[in-house]
């Protein structure tokens, strides 16, 4: 059965077999599509498919992941900033648990996995024992999520997909399936062909989330991997490599050709004249005779050029510099470096917008299920959740003397911005308001010692009758 792929998997609205037979053969669609793009990730790439010839070079120089990682580390390699409006105590406790929970490495988790599928999920759950709810990132090739086919496209319910071997040894499919209300699992045998036997082995059970507890997130409105556009050039790229070691490799093993003379007639003859020309690097020849090397000749200049090429289409349309590149970094400003970054920026703009649709989702899960104990189905949101935002400081290289005196002229004279937005554009500060109240409490230390030396120097000078301290200098200045 051909499924055609859709931007998203769509289904009607009721959690039925049919519908999740309907949609689970859309998803096993896209994991055709998933594996392949793992794989490129992994080192595992295509352009040797031709190829079956062991003494060939299969060398892999991986832009795939050079390009998700410098991503995921650009965008998630500084930990993002989680806030709320002033006063939503509700709100500060979503985020303070987020913060006790380390949400930060679950979204390193689900950028890297955006950049490499195009899409990803975080499951919201509550854990045996526990009293607060958690979340992980479950990979596309292992969850998706189902959409109503409206104008709307509410989130019908989300699946968690596992397979295992039952006592027949037949392969089983298990599906967590998680609607707006509830959690059951389904279960078919993988050998049948759609339509598959669906069955409900567990449940359902409210989870208590009072919608979907599977968030999606899209990397860009198509859906698609950072590096899907440059897999065929990446294939072109390894071939080439590994043709010109194949080309060095037979250089290094050429064959010697005599012309007008020979080694030997026998087989014993040419195997010792063999042995004493690789021992002793002296060959003797008649004067009409010839020795030289059959090798195929290459155009190692022209090569190079396609090569070179190659590389910079893949960074060109992936849209991620190449930070080995002489022309990248050398003594480049601020503005020119950011004119680099240009391309990847419009990447990441991209990413965030989609990342704070899923972390407002995020938020109104813990929020339903930390302050609505009855599961009240007509619960409204405790905390402001439209004002919970995350802010991200993009891991990006700085000129910090640049910055510094940007800074100084921005919050000195004529002062244009506060000293509290002015940290959260340093790179080096990983906490703005944090660094907020060390500075002042900083500051309030060296005016107390300020304070308690110009108290000593008055007392030494005979100014002051000795333990009156600050008392005698506060009354002489009233005076």
């Amino acid at each position: 059965m051909k499924v055609e792929l859709s931007a998203d998997i769509v289904v009607d609205p009721e959690v039925t077999p049919k519908t999740i037979d309907i949609a689970f053969n859309q998803w096993l669609a896209y994991k055709t599509r998933y594996q392949k793009l793992e794989d490129y990730y992994n080192g595992k790439q295509d352009f040797n498919s031709k190829i079956h010839d062991s003494d060939h070079n299969m060398i892999v120089s991986n832009h795939c992941k050079y390009i998700t990682d410098v991503l995921v580390g650009y965008q998630f390699g500084n930990e993002p900033r989680y806030t709320t409006s002033e006063g939503d105590n509700a709100g500060q406790a979503i985020i303070d648990l987020f913060k006790s929970q380390d949400i930060w490495s679950v979204l390193i988790d689900i950028g890297e996995d955006l950049s490499k599928f195009g899409r990803t999920n975080q499951l919201v759950f509550m854990p045996q024992d526990k009293d607060t709810p958690r979340s992980i990132e479950i990979d596309p090739l292992h969850g998706f999520v189902a959409y109503a086919g409206d104008v709307e496209k509410d989130s019908v319910f989300g699946v968690v997909v596992f397979s295992y071997k039952n006592n027949d040894d037949k392969v089983i499919y298990r599906l967590y399936v998680y609607d707006t209300a509830d959690m059951s699992v389904w279960e078919a045998d993988s050998a049948q062909e759609s339509p598959r036997t669906w069955k409900m082995v567990e449940g359902p059970v409210p989870h208590g989330f009072g919608r979907v507890p599977l968030i999606e997130y899209k990397n860009n409105r198509a859906a698609t991997s950072d590096y899907e556009g440059i897999m065929e050039l990446q294939d072109a790229y390894n071939s080439l490599l590994s043709d010109r070691q194949d080309n060095q490799d037979s250089f290094a093993q050429a064959m010697l050709v005599l012309s007008g003379s020979v080694i030997g007639l026998t087989q014993e003859e040419i195997q010792d004249g063999t042995a004493i020309l690789k021992k002793h690097k002296v060959l003797q020849l008649d004067d009409d005779a010839v020795a030289q090397y059959l090798v195929k000749t290459t155009d190692e200049t022209g090569v190079q050029i396609i090569q070179d090429q190659y590389a910079s289409d893949m960074h060109k349309f992936a849209m991620v510099p190449d930070l080995s590149d002489e022309q990248f970094a050398g003594n480049a400003s601020g503005v020119a470096m950011a004119y680099k970054l240009f391309g990847t920026d419009q990447i990441v703009s991209r990413k965030q917008a989609q990342t704070q649709k899923g972390f407002t989702r995020l938020c109104k899960l813990y929020d339903y299920r930390m302050n609505n104990p009855t599961m009240n189905p007509n619960y409204k949101p405790v905390a402001d959740i439209e004002n919970m935002l995350i802010t991200f400081n993009l891991n990006a290289p700085q000129d910090l003397s640049y910055v510094a005196t940007a800074i100084t002229q921005l919050t000195g004279g004529g002062k244009v911005m506060s000293l509290q937005t002015a940290r959260t554009l340093v790179s080096v500060i990983p906490d703005p308001e944090k660094e907020t109240e060390l500075v002042q409490q900083e500051n309030d230390e060296e005016a107390e010692r300020t304070r308690e030396t110009y108290d000593y120097d008055a007392v030494t000078a005979g100014q002051f009758p000795k333990n009156e301290g600050a008392d005698a200098i506060e009354d002489n200045t009233e005076e």
